[in-house]
């Protein structure tokens, strides 16, 4: 399978100005789905391996993790004291990927999974209260 470049001025323009559920991995299309994925996947293998390039497509999914932690953390109207640093960033990619896969996995089998939705939130909102 062929999967395009990642173009980040589409994927800010999915959801910039939108709810932190723009950026969920159920409503990404397709094609955002499967280059998020891939991207996700070489900075998984650039980051455990020193065979890979040093600079990995880390800049749609680390756009998308953004979105969804700096949107929650501004709903708080200044309560919170979130700062998207490298360390919380090693966390979330990883933590985002897993939740790419599984969506993945169920339109490949053509089942909803709700509980996903609701699960990721609650983890972007405790990470960011």
């Amino acid at each position: 399978m062929k999967i395009q470049k990642t173009n980040l001025e589409s994927i800010s323009r999915l959801v910039v100005g939108k709810p932190t559920e723009a950026a969920f991995p159920e409503n990404l299309s397709d094609v955002v789905l499967h280059q998020i994925a891939r991207d996700l996947l070489l900075c998984e293998i650039a980051f455990t391996s020193e065979e890979m390039e040093t600079n990995p497509p880390a800049a749609g999914p680390m756009f998308l993790v953004g979105h969804m932690l700096l949107n929650e953390a501004a709903k708080l109207k200044g309560k919170s004291t979130f700062v998207l640093s490298e360390d919380r960033l090693k966390h979330w990619l990883p933590r985002y990927m897993f939740y790419v896969e599984r969506e993945l996995i169920a339109r490949i089998l053509k089942i909803t999974r709700k509980n996903d939705s609701k699960d990721l939130l609650n983890e972007v909102q405790a990470e960011v209260s």
